[in-house]
């Protein structure tokens, strides 16, 4: 019996060592010495504890594991009012964990907290900022400690006030350059909330079963915004995000509340969204009953550029766009043109006709103008190398009755033995053998080299006579064509220079044909239509050609086409080559005497070798530019 007592004693205590500490209450305050924050968690049990440390989003988060929190304790404690660093106190249990208490201390700015526990207490001491220590010298007074349990009393607004005029920038430049930075992070939110597109600083924002209110205070803390909030706006979340952009997070709670948001200057309003959207409708009939009643006024707007034909169409249809979306219909504008003086006539409102003018203004711009200038580029260049010579045998007796001469090549004209009184160039006056001419002249642009020799070792010769010709020529040329023109917008324009030249013509008729001469052009000309894009592009249709010719019969000349049609885009500035054409030949020709003419060196004596080698290129460049980019409102 007395073994089955301790048995139960051993139970019940067991039980109670691993039974969940109970959290009942959750302190905030502020030092009246230190001015620092102190946050006291008292429970019925020793407690353990972690802490996370987040200076990017100024939060310290405490886990504290075995521990449940009671419905008596506070969930949330809102600091905002005092003259804290410390802005929001969450405590709430962790779903997924169980007995486990997690603890979020938001704070204005980052202050390096000192987490202390001792027994069933922990305590959480939060440095004053250089910024709260100077208000509290200046109020003069030490803010009170808050409740234990609900949140705190507001303090006057005037308080926090001080605390944040402390902290901002002294120079005037300064407020107004943090001003416009939130001014554009708003608009940056609400193009956001549109397009679903967030760019906003990542926060990480851990609450459970948190007031609504409280939630977009710690955002408009996160986001540097003038939030206003409306006294009908209410809901509690429970939230876990880690590294989600701000605008994000404001987007999700909005949508889930149904909950509406409204910029007015740099101040954002949030109320529920049917609200919002009675509002907007009062405020459209107060408008428009309002509107009813302004003066009408009647506006000569000049016109200086667009026809105002063509734009009394596109004002018409804006005025009674705008006319159709107001609910006094009795109320309409009145838009005419005059011709005369090239101007548009308005009746209208004050507000109708300013909205009229800078419509006017913005569609009123100089039309672009665009300079293009083509780039033809024509080169060529020749090679021709010939070389060739010939090889003779002469007896001549001295009385030239049994002279007689042979070739390989034809008469040598250099040689002795052919060149006096009985040879007259091609053929043997006297007792001679006739032969062609020679095969490889020197002409004035080459070079010839000849020789005759007196032997006595070939029975029967007494003259060998020998020439080599050689002939070398190289040629280059290059033509660069540049026509240039200036064309408005979607307009076209041409320009042309021929050169008069005569081609043959063949005229057929009952009597049969005849030949003819004809005058004619060859032409180099440019021909554009150009379409300026708002990027500062240039899209055009193009026409270039750059004719050429060549030596025809009877003083006349072929004319050879070489033209190219296209459509590019190019950007204003940028020189694009739009065509080109490349060609290269080469051929190669021997002639002479059979097997000889193939002998190393001596062969040029037997025969002939012309080779040639040409290479022509034609490119085409194209660069727009647009004269006017301001003017026409293409850039600013």
């Amino acid at each position: 019996m007395k073994n089955q007592i301790y048995t139960l004693i051993f139970i019940i205590q067991s039980a109670s060592a691993f039974a969940a500490s109970e959290i009942g209450s959750v302190k905030f305050s502020v030092d009246r010495t230190s001015n620092e924050s102190v946050i006291e968690i008292s429970s019925s049990e020793a407690i353990k504890y972690t802490s996370q440390p987040n200076s990017e989003d100024r939060q310290l988060i405490i886990d504290l594991p075995g521990t449940k929190l009671l419905d008596s304790a506070p969930k949330s404690i809102d600091a905002s009012s005092y003259p804290s660093v410390v802005s929001l106190v969450s405590t709430y249990a962790v779903d997924d964990t169980p007995d486990l208490t997690r603890m979020v201390v938001q704070m204005r700015e980052w202050q390096e907290p000192v987490v202390s526990g001792s027994g069933n207490t922990i305590r959480i001491a939060v440095p004053a900022s250089p910024a709260v220590v100077a208000a509290m010298k200046e109020m003069g007074e030490a803010a009170p400690s808050a409740p234990p349990v609900e949140a705190p009393a507001a303090k006057p607004k005037t308080v926090a006030k001080k605390i944040e005029n402390k902290s901002a920038p002294n120079s005037e430049d300064d407020e107004i350059a943090d001003a416009a930075a939130a001014d554009d992070r708003m608009g940056e939110f609400l193009n956001a909330h549109d397009k679903q597109v967030f760019k906003g600083k990542p926060i990480t924002l851990q609450a459970r079963d948190m007031e609504v209110r409280d939630i977009i205070r710690l955002i408009g803390d996160a986001s540097g915004f003038n939030i206003i909030i409306a006294d009908d706006v209410n809901g509690r979340l429970t939230l876990s995000l880690t590294d989600v952009p701000w605008d994000q997070v404001l987007d999700i709670v909005l949508r889930s509340l149904n909950l509406g948001a409204d910029r007015t200057n740099n101040v954002l309003r949030i109320m529920p969204m049917g609200r919002l959207v009675q509002q907007k409708n009062d405020e459209q009939r107060l408008k428009d009953v309002s509107s009813s009643s302004e003066p009408r006024i009647t506006k000569i707007i000049p016109v200086n550029y667009a026809n105002p034909d063509e734009l009394i169409s596109t004002v018409q249809e804006f005025v009674n766009s705008r006319n159709s979306g107001s609910s006094n219909s009795a109320v309409k504008a009145v838009v005419r043109v005059d011709r005369r003086t090239n101007s548009i006539v308005m009746q209208d409102t004050q507000e109708g006709i300013d909205k009229t003018v800078k419509l006017i203004q913005l569609l009123d711009t100089q039309t672009p103008q665009v300079m293009i200038e083509a780039k033809i580029v024509d080169a060529s260049e020749g090679f021709a190398k010939t070389i060739g010579g010939s090889l003779g045998f002469g007896s001549v007796a001295s009385d030239s009755s049994e002279a007689y001469l042979t070739s390989f090549a034809g008469g040598n004209p250099i040689d002795a033995l052919i060149s006096g009184s009985n040879f007259n160039g091609s053929t043997v006056l006297s007792g001679g053998r006739e032969f062609a001419t020679l095969s490889a002249q020197p002409t004035a642009s080459g070079a010839a080299f000849g020789a005759t020799f007196r032997t006595a070792f070939i029975p029967g010769v007494e003259r060998i006579n020998a020439i080599l010709a050689m002939t070398e020529s190289e040629q280059q040329a290059k033509v660069v064509s540049s026509p240039r023109v200036v064309v408005l917008n979607k307009e076209s324009a041409s320009i042309v220079q021929g050169i008069p030249i005569l081609i043959p013509k063949v005229t057929n008729n009952a009597a049969g044909s005849a030949q003819g001469i004809e005058s004619s052009q060859a032409k180099i000309s440019l021909s554009v239509t150009p379409q300026v894009t708002n990027d500062e592009s240039v899209l055009m249709q193009l026409s270039i050609s750059r004719d050429s010719t060549s030596a025809g019969p009877g003083g006349t000349s072929l004319p050879a086409d070489r033209n190219i049609t296209t459509k590019v885009l190019v950007e204003s500035g940028t020189t694009l080559v739009i065509g080109g054409v490349y060609s290269s030949e080469e051929s190669k020709a021997e002639s002479g005497f059979p097997f000889l003419r193939k002998l190393p060196l001596i062969g040029n004596f037997f025969g002939s070798e012309t080779s040639n080698k040409s290479r022509s290129e034609l490119f085409i460049f194209i660069t727009p530019k647009i004269l006017n980019t301001k003017k026409s409102g293409i850039s600013t």
